[in-house]
């Protein structure tokens, strides 16, 4: 069985907010569900909690047949240990502060409950910045593709370490690249689905 959780943040409290995110989300939602059956959850303009519960739940509902994915489209941040030993990547929920880490969701958070979660793999694919962050933990069922990185070569279970210094510009105002050729090698590689 295949599942998926589509979140796509364009509105924020607190922060600026964003063009492509919502179009992002449905357009990978539509091609997940009706071209590739995935049983898809869409969420637009999700806040900490709501990010959270949906993880968690997809998590522990999985069963060891089962194949997860999971797309964040929204603003991401980072920070750097006091000691400078390792960066933290973070998805940032449209309750989020720019200044206060309380309530945004790290990336760590992600990779764990999905590696707890007895499903056979999981692919994160995070269009944010500082996604890249997110693979440092990835483990051998938890693979994680980050803006730039989906033409790799790499296989499944290998990990994708890519930072984004910035908003990838779109190669058109209601999409953004990464969303686009996202949508582009899905066609592409699995033109009759997975």
């Amino acid at each position: 069985r295949y599942f998926a959780l589509v979140i796509g943040n364009n509105e924020y409290e607190l922060l600026p907010d964003l063009e492509t995110p919502h179009n992002d989300a449905q357009r990978i939602a539509a091609l997940l569900s009706d071209r590739f059956g995935f049983s898809t959850q869409l969420i637009l303009n999700a806040n900490e909690e709501d990010i959270k519960r949906a993880i968690y739940n997809l998590a522990k509902t999985a069963r060891a047949e089962d194949n997860l994915l999971i797309y964040f489209a929204g603003h991401g941040e980072m920070r750097t240990q006091v000691d400078r030993s390792r960066m933290r990547g973070f998805w940032l929920p449209t309750n989020a502060d720019k200044d206060q880490n309380v309530n945004w969701v790290d990336n760590w958070w992600v990779t764990d409950h999905l590696d707890t979660s007895e499903a056979r793999r999981a692919l994160v694919i995070a269009d944010s910045c500082y996604g890249g962050v997110c693979s440092d933990r990835a483990c051998d069922r938890v693979a994680c593709f980050v803006a730039k990185s989906i033409r790799s070569k790499a296989p499944a279970k290998e990990s994708i370490r890519t930072r984004l210094w910035g908003e990838l510009p779109g190669a058109r105002y209601d999409r953004s690249e990464f969303a686009t050729l996202c949508l582009c090698e899905c066609f592409h590689r699995h033109p009759r689905g997975f």
